[in-house]
């Protein structure tokens, strides 16, 4: 009769093996006593041995590089080192990259508080501190120290290139290694204190500039 309704075809399964077994699970679902298992945590990229793959590849193959071309050198040094390094720790790990370093959109107003911040550091903190240090420091140090004779003998293209990669690709790189991966590894959840991660970031990164 037209009041009858009739019952749905038990659904086809794909078995193990192979794609498009006709066999038929007349199971129900929840016949499964088994509990679902819960996938294991992910593990965050070991600060440690990232610290000491960046080092061993930066003293190693970055300053070949760079004593062979600056130009050429710093680039490399930070996009395949720094940026390169930590990219493939953290998909190594099971994380999406951008999203574990904090890589998000420039937004207008923190860009620009940054931006000011930053040089008011410069100008407060960084000229007295390299002033002093062109006064007392002896003058062995400060020529082995200085960072214009990289600048010395560079073509055109070179110059241009140099300029863009202290100026731009160092700060995005280095920012995405030491903040976004060897700190945040560092860094316990909340509400723990971050304050080792952040000393500890700080020392690792003087220790690699030299300063």
């Amino acid at each position: 009769s037209a009041s009858k309704r009739t019952r749905p075809p038990t659904p086809l399964r794909l078995t193990e093996e192979g794609a498009g077994d006709d066999t038929v699970d007349e199971a129900s679902p929840s016949s499964d006593p088994r509990p679902a298992e819960a996938p294991a945590p992910l593990t965050p990229p070991h600060p440690v041995l990232a610290a000491s793959l960046a080092f061993g590849l930066f003293v190693s193959v970055g300053a070949v590089t760079q004593l062979l071309n600056p130009a050429f050198g710093v680039w490399f040094t930070e996009v395949f080192l720094f940026l390169g390094l930590a990219w493939i720790m953290v998909r190594r790990s099971g994380y999406r990259p951008a999203a574990y370093v904090g890589l998000t959109p420039f937004l207008g107003a923190p860009t620009l508080f940054g931006f000011l911040l930053g040089v008011a550091n410069f100008v407060a903190v960084v000229v007295p501190v390299q002033f002093l240090a062109q006064k007392v420091a002896p003058a062995w140090l400060r020529e082995m120290f200085d960072a214009s004779r990289l600048f010395e003998g560079q073509s055109p293209v070179e110059l241009a290139l140099l300029l863009g990669g202290v100026s731009v690709a160092a700060p995005l790189c280095e920012e995405v290694f030491f903040r976004g991966l060897f700190q945040r590894s560092l860094t316990p959840p909340a509400p723990a204190s971050p304050w080792r991660a952040l000393i500890i970031s700080s020392v690792v990164f003087s220790a690699f500039h030299l300063d």
